[in-house]
């Protein structure tokens, strides 16, 4: 697995993930989400105050702009 090191770029080509358990239990690759025009990576820990108070916007914006093609994927950069 190749390690990306510096800031995410807007617009950047996102590197490939597969095999990744879910919360819902699923498993996830980036071609999982083919489908959609635009894929937004949010990068939040689930034990982090700030992120959680995101958590209700991040649910409407995913379901505003789902017809749209845009697809959401919330990661837990704390869990191994």
């Amino acid at each position: 697995m190749t390690q990306v090191r510096g800031p995410a770029l807007l617009g950047a080509v996102v590197p490939a993930f597969s095999e990744v358990v879910a919360v819902d239990g699923q498993h996830y690759s980036l071609s999982s989400f083919d489908g959609r025009e635009v894929l937004v990576l949010v990068f939040l820990g689930n034990g982090c105050p700030t992120a959680k108070s995101c958590e209700d916007g991040l649910i409407e914006l995913q379901a505003a702009y789902d017809p749209r093609g845009v697809g959401f994927v919330a990661i837990n950069p704390n869990n191994p």
